[in-house]
């Protein structure tokens, strides 16, 4: 045995592990509502939590926004800065997020007035911190049902029913949304 490691009679030898402190992070999304009309507004909530034993140092969240969702704006922590670039929102800061702490971001917008079906978005999340980083993804889906197609109706009617030549003759025309 090396001198490190031999035990010495008369005296007592101590050890410990070393735990590796990871973070473990959870993100959640939600689409509000789940079944939204056709043209009508859209919430997206990204929440990220830190359930891990080790503290992030820095947070760095991605969202591309699917087909069918017209981005109308957002909000997010003060310390974060946020991006969109056609499309890929983005949203990033320093941080000191250790155990229990979350953070909401939320996507305003309008569903599509002529998609019908599910309409899915994946986000992600890179949470940084002393010993590496972590990355994890999360969907969120809201549906859409075919939209509400209008049926117009055009009558014409003129008046009198019989006109002799020279007299005047009035024509009304009715449009109806049925």
């Amino acid at each position: 045995a090396t001198a490190a490691c031999a035990a010495v009679e008369g005296s007592a030898v101590a050890g410990f592990d070393l735990v590796r402190p990871l973070p473990d992070l959870v993100i959640s999304k939600t689409a509000l509502p789940a079944s939204p009309a056709n043209g009508g507004g859209v919430n997206y909530r990204l929440t990220v939590s830190n359930i891990g034993n080790a503290t992030l140092t820095s947070l760095l969240i991605t969202d591309t926004l699917p087909i069918g969702f017209n981005y109308v704006g957002e909000s997010h922590p003060s310390w974060m800065t946020f991006a969109n670039t056609a499309g890929l929102l983005s949203w990033s800061g320093t941080v000191t997020m250790g155990f229990g702490k979350n953070y909401t971001v939320t996507i305003t917008g309008q569903a599509s007035l002529c998609l019908v079906g599910t309409v899915s978005n994946t986000a992600w999340v890179l949470g940084r911190y002393v010993c590496g980083e972590q990355q994890k993804s999360v969907a969120a889906n809201f549906n859409l049902s075919a939209p509400v197609v209008p049926v117009i109706a055009v009558t014409k009617a003129f008046t009198p029913s019989s006109p002799r030549f020279n007299m005047p003759v009035t024509f009304r025309v009715s449009v109806a949304n049925n």
